[in-house]
């Protein structure tokens, strides 16, 4: 049972990449090619106007100014980028290691660094994944009390539906739709953009088109630090959701279970009211196999789940 299920799910999995590919395909591909064609005109004018510059010497400067701005160093005349490498720049890069984010915005260049990220990765990766569950596990506490108490009797599905979904709005609202706000604010963003990184940085995606403290801002240190909280909470409610889904798969599988085992109990035993197994004990392997099979079909799925 459990490899038809991963296989129908493989085969969905399969048709929404494919899916996703298409759709962005045809959003951002007229877009790129626009850019393209503007940018190499912006170049042919530019050798026009200067012609003592030689194509050569051009694409050099060029490929110079890309190098630097990879490593997060944007210099012109009149503007400096702010300093990538400060201590609480550090702190936000930390966090985006532990918590498998990867900006992508900044990244060590020198062999010492990435010796010292691989090492960093390895310890701070599982290390900040333990204290992320625990966390959730502490806030399941509020939830299952709004569970145990019973507010309307004669109708228990729905009241347990309308409950989890009151926990799961409640939660997009103070860690989803509310930073929101405040990154919009204080990023100057539009409020689909700071929606767009809070989904995309909670969920681990982390492109780095938007990164929260790169402008030279009052109280940027402090705001950094507040991200970082904002970052390691919201995990948190994102790993106590995971492992409700967690609980729910595996009672749906239980109750699978029953149903099959009661349906082997009907089919043992025939319309005159005998057992059609030849004895006792053959029934009592059969009877046993079956629930080694269940044992490790649940801890094949809880273990899939989980890992999620």
């Amino acid at each position: 049972m459990l490899c038809r299920y991963v296989s129908v799910l493989g085969v969905i999995l399969i048709v929404y990449l494919c899916l996703g590919a298409l759709v962005f395909h045809h959003i951002e591909h007229p877009r790129e090619a626009q850019v393209r064609e503007g940018q190499l005109g912006s170049v042919k004018d530019f050798m026009a106007n200067y012609t003592c510059l030689s194509p050569a010497d051009f694409e050099v400067f060029i490929m110079k100014m890309m190098a630097a701005y990879d490593e997060g160093v944007l210099v012109t005349t009149n503007t400096t980028s702010k300093d990538n490498w400060d201590f609480f720049s550090c702190l936000l890069f930390s966090l985006t290691i532990v918590t498998t984010i990867g900006y992508g915005n900044m990244s060590p260049v020198t062999p010492g660094g990435q010796a010292f990220c691989v090492f960093y990765a390895l310890v701070g990766i599982p290390l900040c994944g333990a204290f992320i569950v625990n966390i959730g596990v502490k806030l399941q506490h509020p939830m299952r009390k709004l569970l145990d108490k019973v507010f309307f009797p004669k109708h228990p599905k729905v009241e347990l539906y309308l409950k989890n979904g009151l926990f799961v709005l409640v939660g997009l609202l103070i860690w989803l739709f509310i930073p929101a706000v405040v990154f919009s604010a204080a990023e100057k963003w539009t409020y689909g953009e700071s929606l767009y990184y809070c989904v995309i940085t909670m969920t681990t995606v982390g492109f780095g088109d938007y990164v929260p403290g790169q402008q030279a801002q009052k109280y940027r240190e402090i705001y950094r630090v507040l991200v970082v909280v904002w970052i390691l909470m919201g995990y948190a409610w994102l790993a106590m959701l995971l492992s409700k889904m967690t609980d729910t798969v595996v009672q749906v599988n239980n109750t699978i279970k029953e149903k099959r085992r009661a349906s082997l109990r009907k089919s043992s035993i025939g319309e005159d009211g005998e057992s059609n197994t030849p004895n006792g004990k053959d029934a009592k392997k059969v009877k046993d196999k079956c629930e080694v099979k269940d044992m490790e079909e649940a801890k094949d799925t809880s273990m899939a789940t989980t890992s999620l």
